[in-house]
C-alpha cells in the first residue's frame, strides 16, 4: 500500500519530467528510487532504503542548508534538478504537509553565486528553426540581459562560439541539421520542449504578459518573428524553472549590426581571444591579457567589448579619450581600482532582487556596491571626458538613501539566511529587540538549572545540551549513571552517556522554542519587506551595474596602458594598417617585454605581402600581432 507521502512524492516527481527531485523532509532533501541510485552514483552519498510493506525503497539524503554543493555536481553530471520544500508549517499540517516544487535547477537558469563564474555569462540560448532561417533569443538570467537575432543555419557555429551558452532549448521537432551544429559547436546541454511552446501566437502572448505591454512594437524588432518565437520560448522555460516572479527580465534587445565587427568562430580561434589553443584554458588569450576589471560586472562587459569590436570613428573616439584621461592620472586611476573592488556583483544582486532571492548578505553587499559607485561619481567630478561623464551621471544619488535604510536595519555581517534569525540589528523592531532579551534570560535560565542540578546530584559533569530531534535534555555521563535522581526521565541512550528530561525543564524549553520561532517569524517578515522595497528599485541598480561595469573596463584599458607603454592608435576612414614597434600583446606580457617589435604598413596599394622565414621564426606569430592591435585597438583599447 502506498503510504500519503510517497503518494505525495510521486505527483510531485511526475510534475518534474527528468529532473533529479530533492524532497524536503524535515531538516534534509531526500531522493528516492533511481534519484537516490543518482545520487549515490554521483555524489557519493550513502544509499539507505525506506521500507514499504515487503519492498525497500532506495533512499538518499543531504542536510538543506548544504544543498548547494550537492546541487553543483548534479548539474556537472548533466542533471536538472527540482526543489521541492514545505510551504506549511508541520505543527500546525492536517495529515501530510503540503509540499511544492519552487525551483527547477538547469545549466542555463541559474541564479546563486555558488552555482555560477563570477567573470563570465550564463546563456540560456533558444533556437526556433524556420524554413532556413534560425530565430535566436538568449537570456542571462543572472543579470536580465535578453537579446535576439535571426540568422541562416550555417551562420549556427559561428553564432554558438560568440553566444557560448550553457544549455540550448529547441523545439522537439528539430531539424536534424541543426541537432548536428549543435554537436559539433556546442558542449552544454540540449533541452527538448514542445513544439507548442515556439508557437508564435502563444510566444507572443507570453511576450506581452512578461513586459505588460500591448504590442511588441517598442522592442524595436521588427521583422523578427522567428527570433520573437524562441523569445517566447525562452521566457515560458524561464517561468517553468523559475517559479516567480521574473522582474528584473529587461525587456528583448535586437542584436544590432551596424557600427560593430562580427568575429567568426576561426577568427575567435585562430587569434585565440577566448581559449588557448592549446588546452581551451583562458591563460595565454587575448581576453586574459586585457582582463585588469576589478569587478564581475566589468569583467563580463569587457568580454562583450572584445567580441563585438567598434566600427564607428565617433564611438572608439569616445571610448580612447576616456582610456587616455585614466592612463594619464596615476592618482585618480589608482583611487577609482580601489573603490571599484568594492562594488559587489551589483548586475547579480538585482537578478536575485527581481526574484526574490536576495538573502541578507546580498543586500548588504548592495549596500556597499551603491556606497562605493555614489563614491566614485563624486570623485570623477565635472572635468571628465564625455564618456565618463555620461557613465557618471548613470549613478542615481538615490542609492546612497538605499545603502542607508539597508544598513539602518540590517546587522553589520548578516547570515547566508533570513530563516533561522540574527538578521536585522538591534533597535529596529521594538518586538525583536523583547524577544531576544526573552532568549537571553532563558539562556540564564538554563545555566542556573545546570548549575543548581549538578549541585543537587552531586554530578560535577552534568551538561544541558540541545539536539535537533530531542530538544533540551541533561547529559550524564555512564560513570555517573547511578546518581540520576528520581524525576529524571530517559530520552536518549548513547555510548558514554545517557540523556534525560524534566518537567522543569520540558517547561522552559517549550517557553524558549516559542519565542525562537516568533522571533524568527519577525525578523522575516522585516527582512522580506527590506527586500521588497530594494526590489522596486532594481531598474535603477542594473543602470548603476551597467555604468560600473563600462567605467572597470576603461579604467582597466587606463591601466593596461599606464603599464604596458601602450598608445592610442589613430582611427582613419582609409582602407590601412600602420604599424610602428608593434608588439604581440600576449606574448609580450608572457615574456616580460622581451619581444621584439615588428613594423607592419599595409595600404591600398599594397595589400598584400609575403612573409617569410624558416619555420618557427614567428611568421604566424606576426601575423596575428596584427589582428590582434586592429581588435584590440576598436574594442576601445590603446594598443
Amino acid at each position: 500500500m502506498v503510504t500519503p507521502l510517497m503518494r505525495q512524492y510521486g505527483l510531485l516527481k511526475e510534475s518534474v519530467p527528468g529532473a533529479v527531485l530533492l524532497y524536503r523532509l524535515g531538516d534534509f532533501y531526500e531522493m528516492f528510487y533511481e534519484d537516490a541510485k543518482v545520487a549515490n552514483r554521483v555524489l557519493g552519498i550513502t544509499l539507505t532504503a525506506r521500507a514499504k510493506d515487503d519492498e525497500r525503497i532506495p533512499m538518499a539524503g543531504f542536510p538543506h542548508h548544504a544543498s548547494l554543493p550537492y546541487v553543483r555536481k548534479l548539474l556537472a553530471a548533466g542533471h536538472r534538478v527540482a526543489v521541492c520544500e514545505q510551504v506549511e508549517d508541520p505543527a500546525s499540517a492536517r495529515g501530510v504537509v503540503r509540499r511544492e516544487v519552487v525551483r527547477v535547477f538547469s545549466p542555463g537558469t541559474l541564479l546563486e553565486d555558488g552555482l555560477l563564474e563570477e567573470r563570465r555569462a550564463n546563456h540560456l540560448l533558444a533556437i526556433a528553426p524556420e524554413r532556413g532561417h534560425l530565430g535566436l533569443a538568449w537570456a542571462e538570467l543572472s543579470t536580465g540581459h535578453v537579446l535576439l537575432d535571426e540568422i541562416l543555419p550555417e551562420e549556427l557555429e559561428d553564432a554558438l562560439a560568440r553566444i557560448d551558452p550553457s544549455e540550448c532549448v529547441l523545439p522537439e521537432a528539430a531539424p536534424e541539421a541543426i541537432v548536428r551544429a549543435l554537436g559539433g559547436a556546442f558542449r552544454g546541454v540540449v533541452t527538448r520542449r514542445s513544439s507548442i511552446d515556439f508557437d508564435r501566437e502563444g510566444a507572443e502572448r507570453r511576450l506581452r504578459e512578461q513586459y505588460r505591454v500591448a504590442a511588441l512594437d517598442a522592442f524595436g524588432c521588427d521583422g523578427m518573428p522567428h527570433a520573437l518565437r524562441a523569445a517566447g520560448a525562452l521566457l515560458g522555460y524561464l517561468a517553468e524553472t523559475q517559479r516567480g516572479a521574473l522582474a528584473h527580465l529587461h525587456a528583448p534587445r535586437r542584436l544590432g549590426r551596424e557600427g560593430v565587427m562580427i568575429l567568426d568562430r576561426a577568427t575567435l580561434r585562430g587569434l585565440e581571444v577566448l581559449a588557448s589553443a592549446r588546452d581551451g584554458g583562458a591563460d595565454g588569450t587575448l581576453l586574459a591579457t586585457l582582463d585588469a576589471t576589478r569587478t564581475a560586472v566589468g569583467a563580463r562587459l569587457l568580454r562583450a567589448w572584445v567580441l563585438r569590436p567598434l566600427t564607428d570613428p565617433s564611438r572608439l573616439v569616445l571610448r580612447h579619450d576616456a582610456v587616455g584621461w585614466f592612463a594619464g592620472d596615476a592618482a585618480l586611476r589608482g583611487e577609482i581600482r580601489d573603490l571599484l573592488g568594492k562594488v559587489y556583483d551589483l548586475e547579480r544582486i538585482a537578478g536575485r532582487l527581481g526574484t526574490s532571492r536576495a538573502n541578507p548578505r546580498d543586500l548588504m553587499g548592495l549596500c556597499e556596491s551603491l556606497r562605493s559607485a555614489g563614491a566614485i561619481r563624486d570623485r570623477l567630478g565635472d572635468r571628465a571626458p564625455a564618456l565618463v561623464a555620461e557613465l557618471a551621471r548613470g549613478i542615481p544619488s538615490g542609492g546612497e538613501e538605499l545603502a542607508s535604510r539597508i544598513a539602518a536595519t540590517l546587522v553589520a555581517e548578516p547570515p547566508q539566511t533570513h530563516l533561522e534569525g540574527g538578521v536585522i540589528a538591534p533597535g529596529v523592531d521594538p518586538g525583536i529587540d523583547e524577544l531576544r532579551t526573552l532568549l537571553v534570560d532563558g539562556d540564564s535560565w538554563l545555566d542556573r538549572f545546570r548549575e543548581e542540578e549538578s549541585r543537587r546530584t552531586g554530578i560535577p559533569s552534568l551538561k544541558v545540551v540541545r539536539h535537533r530531534v530531542f530538544g533540551y535534555s541533561i547529559e550524564v555521563t555512564n560513570t555517573h549513571r547511578a546518581r540520576v535522581p528520581e524525576g529524571y526521565v530517559r530520552q536518549q541512550t548513547m555510548k558514554n552517556a545517557e540523556r534525560y528530561t524534566t518537567s522543569a525543564l520540558k517547561t522552559q524549553e517549550e517557553r524558549i522554542l516559542t519565542a525562537r520561532g516568533r522571533l524568527c517569524a519577525l525578523e522575516s517578515e522585516r527582512f522580506e519587506a527590506l527586500r521588497a522595497h530594494a526590489a522596486q528599485g532594481v531598474r535603477d541598480i542594473q543602470g548603476v551595474a551597467g555604468a560600473i561595469g563600462a567605467l572597470d573596463v576603461l579604467c582597466a584599458f587606463g591601466q593596461a596602458a599606464a603599464e604596458r607603454g601602450y598608445v592610442r592608435p589613430e582611427i582613419v576612414q582609409e582602407p590601412v594598417l600602420q604599424v610602428r614597434s608593434g608588439r604581440h600583446p600576449v606574448l609580450d606580457r608572457l615574456l616580460g617585454g622581451s619581444f621584439v617589435p615588428n613594423d607592419m604598413d599595409l595600404r591600398p596599394d599594397r595589400l598584400v605581402q609575403i612573409v617569410t622565414g624558416p619555420n618557427m621564426a614567428g611568421k604566424s606569430t606576426y601575423i596575428r600581432t596584427a589582428g590582434l592591435l586592429v581588435l584590440m585597438a576598436q574594442a576601445g583599447s590603446f594598443v
